[in-house]
């Protein structure tokens, strides 16, 4: 009953949030009226209805935010000249009117025709800038308590989806009872209405009415459940993790590894969330753990964002720009600025961190300098070398080829399809302007392809293989010892570790490691690709596939061994792999 009697009175509450932000108020309902809309709607015969109505529906939610910005600024100003000149808060709304009718008109378009990833770039871009403006804008005019005003905002956010959560879970069970307890048909869009009102208008309302204001009296923030959450569980965990990523270093260097794609996210979540931890330690300046963090910790992170950026350069360097690597790149440069920034500062007036994020956030996102204009200029110019390569560019127009290289044929396939998946094509150099992927061939000279497939099997399937199908023995003899391996290309599978080898993907390469007692040495490398091509030999005789064929022979480390290929999967492309093996040696590993 307490909860019900709390959600209740947090719906009295939220005139609160009309009279103090009631243009993002309006926005929230105009969002769930458009979307409530577009969710009862028939969709196939009007694509631009439902075209306009996500378009708008998405412009409303940046609308919230944008309007609260501004009201942000007068409130933080409330005692200035700006309080005062009606004029100048007009001038204020004009200009956010001017950047949501800016974003619509750029944002329809792509919408309606259900493409163009880029689009979504730009959005999110603006959205989150503006979102993380709305942390620091009320307290412009003084750095006293900016710690415990941004936890406030975090913590009157959780509590909005919280009790949005509850609401819809007890009246969807309302429902659900009267449906099939009553007999009383409901449409089950119903459900989804019900979403997007208490998700929308609800709880905006909840998050604007306890909105901070004025935190002289306030020390919910400062309270001790908050601190023992950053001092005592966070920081804790924070220092276990760091000295993993250490122990990690030092491995990645003894084998001279290159980060995957997960270690790289590991590496900068990381880093953000130790910003993070940092920030909130200079509320508590006077507390000799706080004060040990912010003078020590900044410089024990320092390392993993270096590791950090070795790596996704190599990867930019390789395969140029896209908008998540540049995105990575500059949340790393972010961090690494707030890394120098506690080093030398030690926390005092930390409002300028949340500041550089947003010039960070607008720089990235809009102009010719943002993640959508560089990154399609980076693929123009992979493009464009591979076509110059090949001698198919003349005056800026494509020549058709198709006596290039395969490895070339994947490379502009691969390069083509992500340009049209992801921009406009009128955007787009060298492409004739009605040009279509059904038009391929008859621009390049060839049929597309994807990275690994060759020109005598472009629409082959994956391979797949399993050995013990053909119930034909394996042939032991001469060994005497018998290992069951596996690995996956998977970055959700990761290496394969067992009690005496591991197995890991370096370079194109599936490489075996001998454990001997904590330390390991490289015992097998075999090139991934050397087996996909023996597999295909193999199954292209029309004969049965023997597993005492499809095996790999060799001596390494004073020991003679037999690497057999039991299973083998892939995709099409080839790039996802899973390998099964059987590993025989000669002598004991234990």
């Amino acid at each position: 009953m307490k909860i019900i009697q709390s959600v209740t009175n947090q719906l009295k509450n939220t005139r609160v949030s009309f009279q103090r932000f009631p243009l993002s108020m309006l926005c929230a309902l105009l969002f769930a009226i458009s979307t409530i809309y577009m969710n009862h709607m028939d969709k196939d015969p009007v694509t631009i209805l439902s075209g306009f109505s996500s378009a708008f529906s998405m412009v409303m939610v940046l609308g919230v935010f944008l309007f609260l910005a501004t009201d942000l600024i007068r409130d933080s100003y409330e005692a200035s000249w700006i309080k005062s000149h009606d004029s100048f808060k007009m001038v204020l709304y004009i200009f956010d009117l001017a950047i949501l009718a800016s974003m619509y008109v750029t944002i329809r378009p792509s919408l309606a025709a259900a493409s163009y990833d880029s689009t979504w770039y730009l959005y999110f871009g603006v959205l989150v800038a503006t979102m993380v403006a709305c942390t620091f804008l009320g307290r412009l005019h003084s750095p006293d308590k900016f710690e415990q005003y941004v936890g406030r905002i975090f913590q009157i956010e959780s509590i909005a989806l919280v009790y949005s959560m509850v609401l819809y879970g007890g009246l969807s069970a309302v429902l659900f009872a009267v449906v099939h307890l009553l007999g009383i048909s409901l449409y089950d869009a119903i459900y989804v209405d019900l979403l997007i009102l208490i998700f929308g208008p609800f709880q905006a309302g909840v998050f604007l009415a306890g909105f901070p204001k004025n935190l002289s009296n306030d020390p919910s923030i400062q309270g001790t459940s908050f601190k023992v959450l950053i001092q005592k569980l966070l920081t804790p965990l924070l220092l276990v993790y760091t000295a993993i990523l250490y122990l990690y270093f030092i491995k990645m260097f003894i084998n001279q590894e290159i980060p995957s794609n997960l270690i790289r996210n590991l590496f900068i979540w990381y880093g953000i969330v130790s910003v993070a931890c940092l920030f909130f330690h200079s509320a508590y300046q006077e507390d000799m753990t706080s004060r040990a963090m912010l003078r020590f910790y900044p410089a024990l992170v320092v390392p993993s964002i270096l590791v950090y950026f070795y790596a996704l350069v190599l990867r930019i360097q390789d395969v140029g720009f896209t908008e998540p690597r540049y995105m990575g790149l500059v949340f790393g440069m972010y961090v690494f600025i707030c890394l120098v920034y506690f080093i030398w500062r030690k926390g005092r007036d930390n409002r300028v961190l949340p500041m550089i994020l947003v010039i960070f956030l607008l720089l990235g996102t809009i102009g010719p300098q943002g993640m959508v204009s560089v990154s399609r200029r980076s693929q123009e110019k992979r493009l464009e070398g591979y076509l110059l390569k090949n001698d198919m560019l003349k005056n800026g127009k494509i020549v058709a080829k198709s006596n290039i290289k395969e490895e070339d044929k994947a490379q502009i396939s691969s390069i083509v399809s992500y340009l049209l998946n992801t921009y406009d094509l009128k955007d787009l150099k060298y492409f004739p302007k009605d040009f279509s992927p059904m038009r391929f061939e008859e621009v390049f000279g060839f049929n597309q392809v994807s990275a690994k497939e060759s020109g005598s099997d472009k629409a082959k399937p994956g391979l797949s293989y399993f050995a013990f199908d053909q119930q034909e023995a394996l042939d032991i003899q001469g060994f005497d010892s018998y290992y069951v391996l596996h690995y996956s290309n998977s970055e959700m599978t990761g290496d394969g570790d067992y009690r005496y080898f591991t197995v890991k993907g370096s370079n194109g390469d599936l490489v075996i490691y001998k454990k001997e007692g904590t330390a390991s040495q490289e015992f097998i490398r075999i090139p991934v690709s050397e087996i996909f091509k023996k597999a295909e030999a193999l199954q292209s005789t029309g004969s049965v596939t023997s597993p005492n064929e499809f095996s790999f022979e060799g001596k390494s480390l004073g020991q003679r061994y037999r690497l057999v290929i039991s299973e083998l999967s892939t995709d099409a492309s080839q790039q996802d792999y899973y390998i099964g093996m059987i590993l025989l040696t000669q002598g004991n590993n234990e």
